[in-house]
């Protein structure tokens, strides 16, 4: 039975398609609700997907949240009670926003884990960084600056996708595809899975970058460098570089 608590706010979650045998984990700034949109469309009865906040559910087509409570035997008391209190009850007795790979490793098990295909997004992390504070901060009245974005407490918001995609510092998916080549990479995924030709992606949480500036002019050598020291290991795997 499907408990009675609402979704409040929640922003789309990753998606186990058991009919394609994938496993879709969501980064963050990654354009990771879009490309929810579009695999949602190939997704079968049995598969599980999140639901979308409330300014996203309007633009969403396809298939709706479906399968995303855990099954009673996999809800401890405790949980059930924290997710009775919760604007989000999925983080306690369902599948949740960003989820990190070594928890849905463990509610799906270890059979369905080894065996579904499983990728994920990654951005060039001075980039998504920016995409970040734009996403923050949209109204430029009381948007602070970026350095102050990045080297004051009360502002600080990091975007870390580290855990989303790793168990114990090792990468945990088959493929990290790119953001900077997004369509390509999610087609040439869908097609190793025989899943079909995803659907045009829609264009969310975006245009609010000022006049479309690329990243680099934000940044002084100081707030570089910090962004460089936070995403260390991301920069590393993958070879980014500002």
């Amino acid at each position: 039975m499907r408990p009675s608590f609402a979704c409040r706010g929640m922003s789309e979650v990753m998606i186990v398609s058991h009919r394609h045998r994938f496993i879709f984990l969501k980064t963050k700034k990654t354009a990771g609700s879009s490309l929810e949109y579009a695999l949602a469309d190939l997704c079968g009865d049995e598969d599980i997907i999140t639901p979308a906040s409330r300014d996203e559910e309007p633009v969403r087509r396809g298939r709706k949240a479906q399968n995303f409570w855990l099954p009673a035997h996999q809800r401890s008391p405790i949980n059930v009670i924290r997710a009775v209190f919760s604007e989000h009850p999925e983080r306690y007795i369902g599948f949740y926003n960003h989820m990190p790979a070594h928890r849905v490793k463990a509610l799906l098990g270890d059979e369905i884990w080894s065996s579904y295909f499983k990728f994920a997004f990654e951005r060039n992390p001075w980039d998504r960084q920016v995409s970040l504070y734009f996403w923050r901060f949209p109204d430029p009245d009381t948007r602070p600056s970026f350095e102050a974005f990045l080297t004051e407490r009360r502002y600080v918001r990091k975007a870390r996708n580290w855990s989303i995609y790793t168990i114990n510092d090792q990468l945990a998916v088959d493929r990290i595809a790119r953001y900077e080549s997004l369509e390509d990479d999610l087609k040439a995924i869908c097609d190793d899975l025989g899943a079909g030709t995803p659907g045009s992606l829609p264009k969310l949480k975006t245009g609010t970058r000022e006049g479309g500036r690329g990243y680099r002019q934000y940044y002084t050598d100081q707030t570089r460098a910090i962004v460089a020291d936070w995403y260390q290991k991301e920069i590393a795997a993958f070879g980014y570089a500002f």
